[in-house]
């Protein structure tokens, strides 16, 4: 506990590098210490803010490898480390990993609608990232199609969800 505070101090601070040896020696010494997976792979996040060097991605599949002991229990940080990856994908516009990454986030917890709809969220935009590598019209349609279907499942979980209403009124312009 007394790392983890240390840890985190620095993680706060902005001293990454710091916060990396301190996460790192919490792994080392503690192999079943989640939280200082989770903490050294933000930090890794905070190192490569923009995800050119890819430098967190390993340390988020470590994320949910380790969490895969009990997903359920684990469910906020695999949540978080399929969303950092989802992005990462997406940044490299590798669409394929992506959707796994959102599909993933959809199937984690049956029962979690907030998941779900962030899943959801996530394969609605990559259909709309993905309506830019087309250049007919009739072409974009297919995505437009799934877009559309994707924000209307994240309305049927979530009927107030404002930014999918946007969404849809975007996506219907395009």
């Amino acid at each position: 506990n007394d790392y983890m505070q240390i840890g985190r101090a620095y993680y706060q601070a902005k001293n990454f590098t710091k916060a990396e040896e301190t996460f790192t020696t919490v792994t080392q010494k503690f192999p079943d210490n989640l939280q200082a997976y989770v903490m050294l792979a933000r930090t890794y996040s905070q190192r490569d803010p923009d995800t050119k060097r890819g430098i967190a991605r390993p340390k988020f599949e470590q994320v949910i490898n380790k969490a895969s002991v009990d997903p359920i229990k684990y469910s906020d940080e695999m949540m978080e480390a399929f969303g950092y990856l989802a992005y990462y994908y997406l940044s490299k516009e590798n669409y394929n990993q992506a959707n796994a990454y959102y599909d993933r986030m959809i199937n984690l917890d049956p029962n979690n609608k907030e998941y779900q709809a962030r899943g959801y969220t996530g394969k609605a935009n990559v259909s709309l990232r993905m309506i830019d590598l087309v250049k007919e019209a009739d072409e974009k349609l297919p995505y437009v199609e799934r877009s559309l279907n994707y924000y209307n499942k994240v309305l049927e979980l979530d009927p107030n969800n404002r930014s999918a209403r946007s969404s849809i009124q975007y996506v219907s312009s395009i």
